[in-house]
């Protein structure tokens, strides 16, 4: 049974909605956001979005970008636990050890054992 004209529009707002949260996360703007999700909203669209849905923009410094990571649950839960032992959050540890790397050139040295 084919799904109401309703039902769909729903479900397509509904992913909307959810890929303005993820990018948002991310740190685009309503702009970046709106050419992202192939204009389907207009940036003061997603502006409203945000204030309907109780969220902000996160604000990241000039020269910073996030990047997401996949990783085993083993080395997550190993990095979790150094980085509660320097009392500092996950996201931080990272940053700071492939900062290293990248900043002392160490990739072979990680990389290539």
């Amino acid at each position: 049974m084919p799904a109401s004209k309703a039902a769909q529009a729903n479900k397509q707002r509904n992913r909307l909605v959810a890929q303005i949260g993820m990018l948002t996360a991310r740190g685009m703007t309503a702009e970046q956001i709106a050419i992202e999700v192939a204009n389907e909203v207009t940036p003061p669209q997603i502006e409203l979005a945000w204030h309907q849905l109780g969220i902000s923009p996160v604000l990241l410094h000039p020269g910073l970008a996030l990047v997401d990571v996949a990783m085993s649950a083993k080395h997550r839960t190993k990095l979790a636990k150094e980085a509660m032992h320097r009392q500092i959050e996950l996201p931080s540890l990272a940053a700071s050890l492939l900062g290293k790397v990248a900043d002392d050139d160490l990739f072979g040295a990680v990389l290539d054992g």
